[in-house]
């Protein structure tokens, strides 16, 4: 079930009405939410001074790290001068982790608001925090008319609330609080926010969806730097050349050291990926070619680059739910299919999208990768994956010289090489109907390395 979480911050209980109103609303509409509150940043003498009440009992998360389990959230925002307040403000000038690994990219927002009163600045602080929304890669959901018009065209009566999100006025000294209407409005946003969400992250063909336009796009984006006049050469993985060569740095040993949850494919899926590294020799001889005994699936990355002794400390902590992670991934069978090559600067990939069309495809590989997350972090392990984006894919080669594209000529071949293989896939082996040939298969083998 698509994860939802209703982060907050109130001073007098307008907000935390409302995120109560929404709360209902996923509710009825068969979700399920956990209703959060960051930080205060006023000393209780003058909270006391404002005469606030107490504050709610929903948990307090320390910053930015608590909301990476979910798939979505609603913020529940009063207004300062038109803007966030300074509470929000701390708490999203915290997140340059998030920021710097995409950790909330492709995520879902949406935003409910207060102010003392029309021309308080609703619609500008929900505009003002598009702007923390767009850095961080979240997709905004407004609230918009379709789901709510009647209320939103009612000027019968003082109402907060706009197209961009609920709202209620808390007149200058905090005396009104939420009217009906107003709550009626935060039910609705909830309930059709959790319907967008889920049809966004819960259904097979919408999550296939975004991982098929992911990896077509990117291939675009590629080709055209493979292609483009200012092309500045390959991304030469030196640590690679080095293992390679030992003439180079004899005695080298790779420094890097990472901890991976990771599928091994099964024999079928090595011999089709063999098989597109002869095709790939053929226009790059020079590329490096990984070993098929050594192909494997990253699930989910904990960290990377890190000294022998910390990944020894990571695997200390994670032992007890080690066995917990492995056998989730042998109970929920998450099928790929459709292999695509991916391709970029430093090397190629073999790509599979998650699998869509039985019903046994309602969990899929995106809802797995989630739930290993969820399981590494329950043991307080920090999880610093490179691989936050929608994909799942094997390493097929890296280059270890710019010799095969040194030219404009060879570059074009390379792409062209690229749309031509993966066009033969598509009719080759996304055609068939049954039989190992498929390109489909259950990444269940997952083990930590």
């Amino acid at each position: 079930m698509v994860k939802i979480a209703i982060v907050y911050y109130s001073t007098y209980g307008h907000i935390k009405a409302l995120a109560d109103a929404e709360k209902m609303g996923i509710e009825k509409a068969g979700g399920q939410v956990d209703l959060l509150q960051i930080k205060e940043t006023l000393s209780g003498a003058i909270l006391e001074k404002m005469s606030a009440p107490p504050k709610p009992t929903d948990p307090v998360i320390d910053g930015p790290d608590a909301l990476e389990k979910y798939d979505a959230f609603l913020l529940g925002i009063p207004t300062r001068y038109g803007n966030f307040p300074a509470q929000w403000k701390v708490f999203w000038d915290q997140a340059g982790k998030q920021w710097a690994s995409g950790s909330f990219w492709g995520k879902m927002a949406g935003v409910f608001v207060s102010s003392a009163g029309l021309g308080g600045g609703q619609e500008s602080t929900a505009l003002a925090a598009m702007s923390t929304l767009t850095h961080q890669g979240i997709i905004y959901v407004p609230l918009g008319y379709a789901k709510a018009f009647p209320i939103l065209t009612d000027v019968s009566e003082v109402r907060g609330g706009s197209a961009w999100g609920a709202g209620t006025f808390a007149a200058s000294d905090g005396s009104r609080q939420p009217s009906p209407k107003e709550l009626e409005l935060a039910e609705i946003q909830g309930k059709h926010f959790y319907e967008t969400v889920a049809k966004h992250f819960g259904a097979p063909a919408d999550i296939q969806a975004v991982y098929s336009t992911h990896r077509t796009r990117r291939n675009a984006q590629q080709g055209e730097k493979y292609l483009s006049p200012d092309f500045n050469g390959l991304l030469v993985d030196p640590i690679l050349a080095r293992l390679e060569d030992p003439s180079i740095e004899p005695g080298y040993r790779d420094p890097r050291h990472s901890l991976v949850f990771w599928a091994r494919p099964p024999n079928y899926i090595l011999e089709l990926a063999a098989r597109l590294q002869a095709k790939l020799k053929a226009v790059a001889p020079g590329l490096w070619l990984m070993p098929t005994h050594r192909m494997h699936m990253t699930t989910l990355e904990i960290a990377h680059s890190r000294t022998a002794e910390e990944i020894d400390g990571l695997v200390s902590a994670l032992r007890p739910v080690i066995p917990a992670i492995t056998g989730y991934t042998l109970a929920h069978r998450a099928g790929l299919e459709k292999p695509m090559l991916a391709y970029d600067l430093a090397g190629v990939a073999l790509s599979f999208l998650p699998a869509d069309g039985r019903s046994t495809d309602a969990y899929t590989y995106h809802h797995l990768r989630r739930d290993v997350y969820d399981l590494a972090r329950s043991a307080g392990v920090e999880v610093g994956s490179r691989y936050v984006v929608p994909s799942a894919h094997i390493t097929l080669g890296r280059f270890l010289t710019q010799e095969d594209h040194a030219t404009a000529e060879q570059r074009q071949a390379w792409v062209q090489a690229m749309e031509g293989i993966n066009d033969w896939l598509e009719v080759a082996v996304w055609g068939r109907s049954d039989g190992p040939d498929t390109g489909e298969w259950l990444p269940a083998d997952t083990g930590a390395r």
